[in-house]
């Protein structure tokens, strides 16, 4: 049972990683929308004011401008309030068995997140069973360890079927294809660990190619998501500011 301490203790090391990697960009986009809201709901409307002054054909990008900033400036309260109230919805809807299932499936819908999840989860579930069974744990008693180690319902049901189908006499690698919910990979290779008799050694090592894969696919995307908040904040504020000078620039040149 040390491996399964030292797995554990792994795996909780990872999530704080996993969660403070996460953490900058999601500040960044915080902050970034915070200072967006003021500028569009404050500072532009001053601006806009100005720019009908000139009494002269606005631009496109200008006009857009000015129409979402009215539109935040009128109706931020109705904003707020359809957010506060999608978000206690959400909360009450994750809190039944229905809602949380679905969270949970969603979870791994993500994109560029979810198959990372599942990666480790599937490496979760590899090396938990690997070291179970090396421990001498019979595999239906390890696969309800497993079953009650993952904190995703959605996989806690598909690992349900898998130990019922396995109690029926089936194989492991059958029901995990069946379930259609973990990489294929994982049932493959485990086939050819119950041909080979060696299960348990090759459930370590789809544990090991799926840690590996995940660690490294976390590091490229926390490398990634740092320049495209940058790219997308930038973006933003250069369109806020084309649309402001637009404008300035047509007048001086006719009045020039």
């Amino acid at each position: 049972m040390l491996q399964l301490a030292e797995f554990t203790d792994d795996q909780a090391r990872f999530n704080s990683q996993f969660k403070a990697a996460l953490t900058y960009p999601i500040l960044m986009f915080l902050v970034g929308s915070g200072v967006l809201l003021f500028l569009m709901t404050f500072v532009v409307p001053k601006i806009t004011r100005m720019l009908e002054d000139l009494e002269q054909a606005l631009p496109l990008p200008t006009l857009l401008l000015m129409s979402f900033s009215k539109f935040l400036a009128t109706y931020w309260w109705l904003l707020l309030i359809l957010v506060v109230a999608l978000f206690w919805a959400g909360q009450r809807f994750s809190l039944t068995v229905g809602g949380r299932l679905w969270f949970d499936r969603k979870k791994y819908s993500v994109p560029l997140l979810g198959p990372l999840a599942l990666q480790n989860a599937t490496a979760r579930f590899a090396r938990t069973t690997a070291t179970l069974l090396r421990s001498g744990v019979p595999l239906l008693t390890a696969l309800e360890i497993v079953q009650n180690l993952l904190e995703n319902s959605y996989l806690q049901q598909a690992l349900e079927v898998v130990r019922e189908k396995v109690t029926e006499g089936a194989g492991l690698s059958t029901p995990l294809y069946e379930s259609g919910v973990f990489p294929a990979m994982l049932s493959q290779m485990t086939a050819v660990g119950e041909r080979s008799g060696e299960l348990e050694g090759m459930l370590f090592k789809i544990a090991e190619m799926y840690e590996h894969q995940v660690q490294t696919r976390l590091n490229g995307l926390m490398a990634l998501l740092e320049p495209l908040m940058i790219l997308l904040m930038g973006t933003v504020v250069g369109f806020i500011v084309l649309a402001i000078l637009l404008p300035i620039f047509q007048a001086s040149q006719g009045i020039g």
